[in-house]
């Protein structure tokens, strides 16, 4: 998925259509599961949040270069959130999608689908479906292009705990390497090990509304 940047903001997004209903927006369920934790707070359970486990340097993996282990990990994270559909689908804001949050509107996703051996045309007006192989050959080079965006970003990326590791992985995914710089306050503060700072910038965002309300202790 791509999101827009808002001009109103430094690390606020907009672009998404404000008419849709909330059960048509993507995460739903931990949409209101934040709402049931904002009516009664529990740390606990806040600390389920990856930013809250940024904010208090929780470790939940090895610190270095990511293991298979870990990717394996960043895998089933982004499976479980962005969902798998063989065919191509229209998501919340319009964008021809497939695959694992595969944009078939990206400028290389024509080069990307006829590499994995499938007619772009067939595949983007939905008449042909991918195969479960192919779809994890456009997830894999994706995954793999957002944890070197995420090194290139953060140069000290490799000496991050592993949860902030999956959350910048995350944003990378979703964001892309050029959008994800523009969240300034936030990029800086995880520079500067000020993990709390950058768990906060974004609490208000609504990217983070739609999209880092996730619980990876699950």
């Amino acid at each position: 998925m791509i999101f827009r940047q808002s001009e109103k903001s430094e690390d606020s997004f907009t672009g998404f259509d404000t008419d849709l209903k909330l059960d048509q927006l993507p995460f739903h369920r931990e949409l209101m599961t934040l709402n049931n934790l904002v009516s009664k707070p529990n740390e606990d359970n806040l600390l389920s949040l990856p930013f809250f486990e940024i904010a208090r340097g929780r470790s939940g993996g090895a610190i270095g270069g990511l293991s298979e282990k870990q990717v394996k990990e960043l895998e089933n994270d982004l499976t479980k959130h962005e969902g798998v559909r063989n065919t191509a689908y229209n998501d919340s804001r319009g964008f021809r999608t497939i695959g694992i949050g595969f944009n078939l509107e990206r400028a290389d996703a024509k080069t990307r689908i006829e590499n994995v051996g499938a007619n772009y045309n067939e595949i983007f007006n939905g008449s042909k479906a991918l195969k479960p192989e192919q779809i994890q050959r456009l997830f894999k080079q994706d995954l793999s292009d957002s944890i070197e965006a995420a090194k290139s970003i953060f140069p000290s990326f490799n000496r991050y705990s592993f949860n902030v590791q999956r959350v910048l992985v995350d944003m990378c995914f979703n964001l892309g390497k050029t959008q994800l710089p523009e969240f300034k306050t936030f990029c800086k503060a995880i520079k500067e090990g000020r993990f709390w700072d950058a768990g906060d910038s974004l609490r208000n965002t609504l990217y983070y509304q739609l999209s880092g309300v996730k619980s990876f202790s699950d």
